[in-house]
């Protein structure tokens, strides 16, 4: 069975056997992927979302503090202003916020939907959690109908 590999908040290969794996990389199931969005996207992917973040009339920027964790992996729900956005948006962009100690992270959004989403932080460089009152910054704008493009 193939995994999908991401290293540092890097897309490496969709096709990689578990044996080439090295202490450190961050690997998700291909079934996993369906329900996740922005995860350790690849740079062409990270322009494209910035570009189409400026270019979007309904938009929104902020950060959540998801704090310190005792596991390695921590979920936080983040809500959108109330009526911000009328269907589920695409949430882009997501990184530590002044992260310390030299701790590394991967994140991503799940179950995104016009309310919010539960934004899911995993340590990259460990397997034990973090001390640190982590702060992670996110974007989220509206994704226009197939019908209004």
């Amino acid at each position: 069975m193939y995994i999908y590999l991401y290293q540092r908040h890097r897309f490496i290969s969709s096709l990689v056997s578990p044996a080439h794996l090295q202490e450190g990389d961050v690997c998700v199931p291909p079934a996993a992927t369906a329900n996740l969005v922005a995860l350790a996207q690849t740079q062409a992917e990270l322009d494209a979302d910035e570009g189409a973040l400026n270019e979007a009339d309904n938009k929104f920027r902020d950060s959540v503090l998801v704090g310190p964790s005792a596991t390695r992996a921590k979920a936080v729900r983040v809500s959108f202003p109330e009526g911000r956005f009328s269907s589920a948006p695409r949430v882009v962009l997501l990184q530590a916020v002044d992260p310390c100690c030299g701790d590394t992270f991967n994140f991503w959004a799940r179950n995104v939907d016009a309310n919010g989403f539960a934004l899911v932080a995993q340590r990259a460089d460990s397997q034990s959690g973090w001390g640190q009152e982590l702060r992670v910054s996110w974007a989220a704008y509206a994704v226009p109908a197939k019908d209004e493009l």
